[in-house]
């Protein structure tokens, strides 16, 4: 929609620490909780809340369980990293078919 993709996607641990200079990022949790830390805090969302990380700003995904659902909506050109698989410190970043 508007040059955005909406992706459904499992996470699974923590990601790595990481930045999008370029754009926000939104994710919607449909299944579990998801916790996105920042240099300064975090925020704690369960299942049906939304939450839009400003672009530029340092963040960390965890689920600390096991995989989880969660929406993700990104502008194309980045539509190519929410569809591949991503390990780091056991995240799994992947589209559901």
């Amino acid at each position: 929609m508007n040059d955005y993709q909406f992706k459904v996607v499992k996470l699974k641990g923590d990601f790595v620490w990481h930045d999008h200079v370029d754009t926000d990022e939104t994710f919607v949790v449909l299944e579990g909780r998801l916790r996105i830390d920042f240099r300064d805090g975090a925020v704690e969302l369960a299942e049906g809340e939304m939450f839009v990380v400003p672009k530029g700003e340092t963040q960390l995904d965890a689920t600390g369980s096991p995989a989880r659902s969660c929406l993700r909506v990104n502008p194309v050109s980045r539509a190519m990293i929410a569809s591949t698989q991503c390990v780091g410190r056991n995240h799994l970043s992947q589209s559901m078919a």
